[in-house]
């Protein structure tokens, strides 16, 4: 075992809290957590909380009761401040926390996240690029940082090239396949429909392309697509599918390493401000938003 890493408790148990473990995005965070684990002598212990408050409130509850040596969580909502004030009280009783994705209000952690507004907005001036002036978005939850973020970039990019927001235009999903497939619904069925559409992430988009699929419409020949995280399940369908990426195994990666260092300096009696750390995601373009010249 690497000495080095090992926790002063004697335990070698990392917790790790994600929302929602049947997303890609949260399966490369959790190898990238599991490598950085395995070469500093801990086992990861990972759970899900289904994107739900309470079922988080009651993963937490449990992990306070036992002895891990750390806490990497994905927060399901910055508004939940039971929550918030659960995760305080872990880390207060000398289990360290490291956020990732997301964060919580009122609370000072840390963590590695993503500029979402940049890449939301940067997705969003491609469409708009490409000629769009009708884009529709299947956004997240407004109690999710990411969520809003994503949203708040794409109005500045419609604001910024003087394009009025359509209300009409603008659907709230809840990061779900199901989501994305209901709303891209009502999206298609408005009299004067978006000729593009920016997802917000990679599962609400899958519900987004089975929906079109049911229509018989094609991307990009009957509307344009943007999506906000890459998948696997993208490219098994065969369709090229302009994304913004982000490296969630990186993500997970930094995300242990700040835990690990964390635990030393509490095993040093090391006093230490919260580190933060913010990627920036890329955007690649495979085709899918260039603006149709259908009739």
């Amino acid at each position: 075992m690497n000495q080095r890493g090992s926790s002063p408790s004697g335990n070698e148990i990392l917790a790790l809290v994600v929302a929602d473990i049947n997303n890609p995005f949260f399966a490369d965070i959790i190898k990238g957590v599991s490598k950085v684990a395995r070469q500093n002598g801990y086992t990861v212990f990972a759970c899900d909380t289904d994107e739900t408050v309470k079922t988080e409130l009651s993963v937490l509850e449990t992990i306070q009761r036992q002895s891990f040596a750390g806490l990497i969580i994905t927060p399901v909502s910055e508004q939940a401040n039971k929550n918030a004030q659960l995760l305080e009280s872990i880390q207060d009783s000398e289990i360290p926390v490291v956020l990732v994705d997301r964060e919580v209000k009122s609370a000072n952690f840390d963590g590695v996240f993503i500029d979402n507004y940049k890449g939301a907005f940067d997705g969003v001036e491609a469409l708009i690029r490409a000629g769009h002036r009708k884009i529709g978005i299947i956004a997240g939850p407004a109690t999710s940082r990411p969520g809003k973020d994503r949203l708040k970039g794409y109005l500045e990019a419609l604001r910024l090239y003087g394009i009025p927001v359509n209300e009409a235009y603008v659907q709230h999903g809840d990061f779900r396949w199901e989501s994305g497939y209901h709303l891209a619904q009502r999206l298609m069925e408005l009299e004067d429909r978006p000729t593009a559409i920016f997802v917000s992430n990679n599962l609400m988009s899958i519900g987004c392309i089975k929906a079109l699929t049911e229509r018989q419409m094609h991307v990009p020949d009957d509307v344009s697509l943007l999506v906000f995280d890459d998948s696997v399940a993208l490219h098994a369908i065969g369709q090229n599918i302009s994304v913004i990426n982000r490296s969630a195994t990186q993500m997970g990666v930094e995300a242990a390493k700040i835990l690990i260092e964390k635990i030393q300096d509490k095993a040093k009696s090391v006093k230490r401000i919260p580190k933060k750390i913010v990627l920036l995601p890329k955007l690649e373009l495979r085709g899918s938003e260039v603006l149709s010249q259908k009739p």
